[in-house]
């Protein structure tokens, strides 16, 4: 059984979410049409709260953090110095 907040009308999407969230190929394929659905990271998370999620806590389950950027000291360089012209 399909999932009960995905809404397979003219534009899919998921009630779980606030707004008009359109779920990703893979999200429907592997959790809103199929019986998976109690496994979907989204449907979990709106079962804990009982109400939609923001747009943001959506990303937040599914886009990984990108990675820390390290700050570059100047005069810090990996290049290697070249050699002044004779």
């Amino acid at each position: 059984m399909a999932c009960r907040y995905f809404d397979d009308a003219r534009m899919a999407r998921c009630m779980a979410v606030a707004g008009l969230l359109v779920p990703t190929h893979h999200e429907r394929e592997h959790y809103c049409r199929t019986d998976g659905h109690e496994a979907c990271p989204t449907y979990r998370l709106y079962q804990l709260r009982g109400r939609p999620l923001s747009q943001e806590a959506y990303y937040a389950l599914w886009v990984p953090p990108a990675p820390p950027v390290e700050p570059q000291i100047e005069g810090d360089s990996e290049e290697q110095p070249q050699p002044a012209p004779v």
